[in-house]
This record gives C-alpha cells, structure tokens and sequence, in this order.
C-alpha cells in the first residue's frame, strides 16, 4: 500500500503539493491489460448494468522461509494477504467502479492460516466480495455480472463472456503487458509535465482507506465500516 495508514497517506500528499513534486503510486495491477479491457467492456454497457463482483487476490508467499522486514511486522501488517496483495486487488476494483464506501469483514492472520473476507459496497449500488490470503496458491480473478451478461479472468491473457441465453461461453484473448515497465514510463512522462499519475496520492489514499474500514470492521466482529477518505 501507499502507507500504513490514511494519515500518513495525507502527509505524503500534503508533502508531494507542497515542493511541487510528482507523488506516484506503485498500484500497477490495475494497468494489467485484461483488466483495462473489461473496464472498457463494463463502461461500454456490455454486461448491461453492473450488479455485483468478486475478486480473489492469493499468493503461496507467506509459506516461504522469513527474512524479517516490513512485511512481517505485525504492526504494519496484521493481514499479509491484505496488506501486501489484497490492497492491488481493492484498487482493481476501485479503477472498475469508484471508490467504495463501505465494508464488512472477517480476518484471520495467524502463522499458516491467513485469510481475509470482506464485502464492500459501491455508490452505484454495486456490492463486491473480496478475498486474500498469503498462505495458499496463487489466484489471480476477477467475474464481474451484470444485467444482460457475466464476465470474468482467471489469468492475464482471457476473458470469459457469457451473455443471458447464450448456450456457450466465449472467451476473448488478451495480450499480455508489461505493467511495470509501462508505470515507470508513465511516472517519467508525470515528470516532465505531459500528464498527470492514473494512480496518484489520491487513489493510493481510497485504497488504504477500504484497507483501514476492513481492519475496523474485522476487530469489531463483522460490523460494516465507512470508508473515510476525507476526513
């Protein structure tokens, strides 16, 4: 994530206006080009109306040996699949549907059993469910359904269509992309003035904020929690 928490993201943002510099987030996952197509698919009203989603965001990494860091500071991560995978998954579907504005969740972090639940709910009317882990293997998805048809990714290079009364599903191929390397071009270009960051302090900032409502909501047993991003 940006930071540990929206204080520190606001510092960071406060920072970056005050000496005229480029504050530039490392959210790259939502650059992936599948994920940029179903955006355009989705905006483009080929589902219809956008009811729900769900995205499942896990890594096997939490089972590899430790070599201490910030990763596996307890205080600055009480979920690693959270903290360290679920928050590129939470912006994924902040560039699909706006910022969400509340959650509900269940977290479990403890050696070997690290899972995260959590539902959220959009301005539209969209709910989303969310899952990560840090202990199992890796999954990468997304299935977005709407009024008149579902789509869904499993990996980088198809997309999965299936439209009310259609027997069969299609599925769209994708070419992959290099995201990092297209983030640092684009960080060079927000350097010379040519444009401004897709993933700047602010939506560094609503990501944390889901990250914070959904570390509320799991300490008070499962309570939805607004997502404060103003404040």
């Amino acid at each position: 994530p940006m930071a540990p928490s929206t204080e520190e993201c606001r510092l960071m943002i406060a920072a970056a206006l005050e000496n005229n510099v480029v504050l530039f987030v490392g959210h790259n996952t939502r650059r992936e080009a599948r994920f940029r197509r179903m955006a355009n698919m989705i905006s483009g009203g080929d589902l219809g109306k956008p009811a729900f989603a769900e995205i499942t965001f896990t890594s096997p990494a939490g089972l590899a040996p430790r070599h201490g860091g910030w990763r596996y500071d307890k205080s600055l991560v009480p979920s690693p699949g959270l903290v360290q995978i679920g928050i590129h998954a939470i912006d994924v579907l902040h560039s699909l549907f706006g910022p969400a504005m509340e959650a509900c969740a269940w977290l479990r972090s403890e050696d070997l059993h690290d899972v995260c639940l959590a539902q959220f709910r959009f301005p539209n009317g969209l709910g989303a469910h969310f899952t990560s882990s840090y202990t199992v293997p890796r999954i990468r998805k997304l299935q977005v359904t709407g009024t008149l048809a579902s789509l869904g990714s499993r990996t980088e290079d198809t997309l999965v269509l299936r439209h009310e009364g259609e027997d069969a599903a299609r599925v769209l191929e994708v070419d992959r992309n290099d995201t990092v390397r297209e983030e640092f071009e684009e960080f060079a270009e927000c350097c010379r003035g040519l444009r401004t960051p897709l993933t700047g302090g602010r939506e560094g900032l609503q990501a944390v904020a889901v990250m914070e409502a959904i570390l509320r909501s799991a300490s008070s047993g499962g309570q939805t929690c607004a997502v404060h991003t103003d404040r």
